[in-house]
């Protein structure tokens, strides 16, 4: 009867044991032990002066490319406001578009897409297309807009096609006069 008292109590014994560690494995599933990922250690050391300098040149990087990528953004978005304006001006050229178009072109930093609506206008104006703008109002309107180009824009070749437009424009003027 000993022995089989003991054989029982083994058992018993036993398969606390298997419980226990079943129970334990499956709540360590359940829930993963906090603070295990290296990215919670701090460094042992303090970092050196390259390090910091590695971290600051990764960071003007990632800082350049933002920007960058922003005005890819914005240079595209002007573009396309841009040519919804000319191809409404084309359709129906008046003063007010004019006006809105060349301020659109001048506002799109690029002396070579100003000059070409310079252009344009001058062509559709000279067809008699555009009412209620003089030769006097148009050459003032193209070069106060010219001027609002930035500095690197107004190229010798850029600035002198559209200085020769408006000379052009200011002769008639007066011969109209």
């Amino acid at each position: 009867m000993l022995i089989l008292l003991t054989i029982f109590a083994i058992l018993l014994a036993v398969s606390i044991v298997v419980f226990a560690k079943r129970r334990t494995s499956y709540l360590l599933q359940e829930r993963p032990q906090k603070n295990l990922s290296a990215s919670d250690f701090r460094p042992l050391f303090e970092p050196g002066a390259e390090e910091l300098r590695a971290a600051e040149r990764e960071e003007q990087k990632a800082l350049e490319a933002a920007q960058q990528e922003e005005s890819k953004r914005n240079s595209e978005e002007k573009l396309r406001e841009f040519e919804a304006v000319r191809s409404g001006w084309r359709g129906a050229p008046t003063r007010k578009n004019t006006i809105e178009l060349l301020y659109l072109a001048s506002q799109h930093e690029s002396g070579m897409i100003y000059a070409e609506i310079t252009g344009e206008i001058i062509k559709v104006w000279k067809n008699g297309q555009i009412e209620n703008l003089s030769a006097d109002d148009l050459s003032q309107l193209l070069e106060s807009h010219f001027w609002l180009l930035p500095a690197k824009e107004r190229t010798s070749g850029v600035s002198f096609s559209i200085r020769e437009e408006i000379a052009g424009l200011r002769r008639k003027s007066h011969e109209d006069n």
